[in-house]
């Protein structure tokens, strides 16, 4: 049993490595992640890498191309613009659920979530403001105390998203993005259903064109 404990904790943390090097721009999109290379760089065996790509890419971290291996997942306008309907649409209905429903224990765990944000901005941390920023909006997610919301709402792993929002035009926008949720858990505060969804819309299509604008041109035209 001990064996296969350590098994599925390597497996785990060979996991997290290879996610964690895809948000953090170390693995950009389109690289080409090969099994016996990342087994060495980890200094561990094929079997937890293979299985750890499986996982990425049932996550929708990599995709599988037959006959030339297995890439970091790389998002064209169109597929972003689709995924970005469907979120507004589901987490604006979220925001109607748990409007009348939230406590304070939520919305005091949703205000440190920006005093950690705004802490990390301040740092230029990427990758912990992205977590952040992830742990708010799963955090009124699960707010609509709606279980299968927050299940169809995972399928599109809002975290995967933010790998496009990088560079200066994400430190440009981050204080904004701190206010807008400042104003989306003020709305929650008072229970203003109509209000919050208004402002959660507004949010994530701004979070939208700031995704389009940072891409290639090329891809976008």
């Amino acid at each position: 049993m001990a064996e296969v404990i350590k098994h599925v904790n390597l497996a785990e943390k060979v996991f997290k490595n290879i996610k964690d090097k895809i948000l953090g721009e170390n693995l950009s999109p389109s690289t080409r992640l090969i099994s016996d290379q990342l087994a060495k760089e980890m200094g561990v065996s094929r079997t937890p890498v293979k299985e750890a790509l499986l996982r990425l890419e049932k996550e929708g971290f990599v995709v599988s191309v037959p006959r030339r291996g297995i890439y970091v997942k790389e998002f064209f306008p169109a597929e972003i613009k689709e995924i970005y309907e469907i979120r507004e649409a589901l987490e604006a209905l979220a925001a109607r659920l748990a409007a009348p429903l939230i406590n304070e224990k939520q919305i005091r765990a949703m205000v440190k979530t920006c005093h950690d944000f705004q802490k990390f901005v301040r740092e230029r941390n990427m990758k912990s403001c992205l977590k952040a920023d992830f742990e708010f909006h799963s955090l009124l997610i699960r707010a609509s105390r709606n279980s299968k919301l927050v299940e169809v709402i995972s399928t599109f792993n809002l975290q995967l998203l933010s790998i496009f929002v990088k560079g200066p035009e994400y430190w440009s926008h981050a204080l904004h993005y701190i206010e807008q949720h400042m104003s989306i858990i003020d709305a929650l505060s008072n229970h203003d259903s109509d209000l919050v969804q208004e402002l959660l819309r507004e949010h994530i299509r701004e979070g939208e064109k700031l995704i389009l604008s940072s891409m290639d041109p090329d891809k976008v035209a």
